[in-house]
C-alpha cells in the first residue's frame, strides 16, 4: 500500500480538529478517495479551518459534520470572487487558463508515459499557482492580472 501523502495528511488533520472525530482506519480510507480532500489538499491549512468552520453543523456532544464538498464549496466562497483562477496540476510546471489547454493534456499524457503520478487538473486563485510556484503556460497564455475596468 502506497504511504498517503504529506497534503492529504493535513487535510485529514484539520478535518478531525474542525469535527472533533478522530477517523478509524477504514473511515480513513474512504476519506482520502473523496475527490473534494484532493482539492482541499490544494490551499494552505489556514484558510481550510476559516471555511470549515462555516461549513460544519453542531452535532451532540460537542462533534461536528462536515461534508468534504460542502467543505470545498465555502472555501471557494471565501475566495474574491473577482480574483484571477488558473488551472493546474500538482505535479506540473505551469498554470492555465484553460481546463483543455492542449499543453495541459500533452503534460499529463507524457508524465503518464513516463510512469509518473498524474493529478486532475484544481482550479484555483492566481496567487495560489504562484506561491506554489507554477510559471504562465506558454500555450494558452492565461492573464496575470485584472483588467482595468
Amino acid at each position: 500500500m502506497r504511504p498517503i501523502p504529506e497534503r492529504l495528511l493535513s487535510v485529514l488533520n484539520d478535518f478531525q480538529q474542525l469535527t472533533n472525530v478522530i477517523l478509524e482506519p477504514a473511515e480513513k480510507a474512504k476519506f482520502f478517495e473523496d475527490e473534494a480532500v484532493g482539492r482541499l489538499s490544494m490551499h494552505p491549512s489556514p484558510l481550510r479551518i476559516k471555511a470549515g468552520k462555516l461549513a460544519r453543523k453542531e452535532k451532540a456532544g460537542g462533534t461536528f459534520i462536515l461534508s468534504a464538498a460542502k467543505w470545498i464549496d465555502s472555501l471557494y466562497d471565501l475566495s474574491e470572487r473577482n480574483s484571477i483562477r488558473v488551472w493546474i496540476t500538482r505535479g506540473g510546471f505551469r498554470f492555465h487558463e484553460n481546463r483543455n489547454c492542449t499543453a495541459l493534456a500533452e503534460g499529463q499524457s507524457k508524465a503518464n508515459e513516463q510512469g509518473k503520478d498524474t493529478y486532475n487538473p484544481q482550479f484555483v486563485e492566481l496567487v495560489e499557482a504562484i506561491r506554489y510556484g507554477k510559471k504562465p503556460c506558454l500555450v494558452c497564455k492565461p492573464k496575470t492580472k485584472k483588467a482595468k475596468e
